[in-house]
């Protein structure tokens, strides 16, 4: 069980949190997600919140059964003979001056974010940067109306930073399109042009986002030929510059290392290599999907 309470909270945080969580009341989120997922969402929280605050408590095993995160407050956690309480301060000892409210926490991706040249990835220094910088990598997959890249649409977009052992970020943006969706394209995702309707944003608004937040990083595909088709003919349509990506595509990559599967759809892949992330036909679910079979297959590359 996880509680996320939220104190001013930017609205993009909002859709991250309701793909994993129930919002039971403004801002309060409930769920069952295991560890990987919790703390990517605690850093997403960090990274994006800026003067707001946030509180977390999960069930974990220890003595009280529960631990938790605190970001911008005054409240600190604190061990008092074994067990770990929340320090309240005194009053006077409160500071009013308009600095940005201290983290409590873990996360180097949303450290980097706060300094330096880059609004994606700016190294607090230059050595512990470069180093960072070449460990990272993006994830990215999309839903589109149907298979024909000149005829059909982008109607979601899903994309991971992360690194070898953990996510850093993950973005998902549900997009507006004039074209009708498939009963077909319904049922295989879940998507409906109501929601569309309802929650997606410009296609031009959201590959702006993907430029931004993948720029100088290596991107991570499953079956990139498809997933490229629509985007460099949706980054052209929208008068954008297309991002240059070093690409790995992990069902070229699944073909070297896995000689003996009958086929190389990422769902058979996740399933050989017993990932705990399975494809959707979602974009998010899919980064995390093709992400845990990336880091398996080299990890299997490496020891073979």
């Amino acid at each position: 069980m996880i509680v996320i309470s939220l104190v001013n909270p930017p609205r993009s945080l909002h859709g991250d949190l309701s793909k994993w969580l129930l919002e039971i009341n403004t801002n309060v989120y409930v769920g069952n997600v295991n560890a990987r997922v919790r703390e990517a969402l605690w850093d997403r929280i960090t990274a994006s919140i800026k003067t707001g605050q946030a509180t977390m408590v999960y069930t974990t095993n220890n003595e009280q059964g529960m631990d938790f995160k605190v970001w911008g407050t005054t409240w600190k956690p604190t061990e008092f003979d074994g067990l770990i309480l929340m320090q309240k301060p005194f009053p006077k000892s409160i500071s009013h001056s308009p600095e940005q409210p201290s983290y409590i926490g873990n996360s180097k991706y949303s450290r980097f974010r706060k300094f330096g040249k880059s609004p994606n990835l700016s190294p607090v220094s230059e050595n512990e940067g470069n180093k960072t910088q070449e460990s990272l990598f993006a994830v990215i997959d999309i839903e589109t109306t149907g298979l024909n890249p000149q005829k059909d649409r982008i109607i979601e977009i899903g994309c991971i930073i992360a690194d070898q052992e953990q996510i850093y970020e993950q973005r998902n943006f549900l997009i507006k399109t004039d074209l009708s969706i498939s009963t077909e394209i319904e049922k295989l995702t879940g998507i409906t042009k109501e929601m569309l309707e309802e929650e997606g944003i410009s296609l031009e608004n959201s590959l702006k986002e993907l430029s931004a937040l993948t720029a100088n990083l290596q991107a991570v595909f499953h079956n990139a030929p498809f997933d490229l088709k629509f985007l460099t003919l949706a980054f052209k349509k929208a008068g954008l510059k297309i991002p240059v990506w070093k690409i790995t595509d992990t069902m070229i990559l699944s073909k070297k290392i896995l000689s003996s599967l009958d086929n190389y759809r990422l769902q058979t892949v996740c399933e050989f290599l017993k990932c705990t992330y399975m494809p959707s036909h979602r974009a998010l679910p899919d980064c995390l999907a093709a992400w845990e079979a990336y880091v398996k297959l080299m990890n299997f590359a490496s020891s073979s």
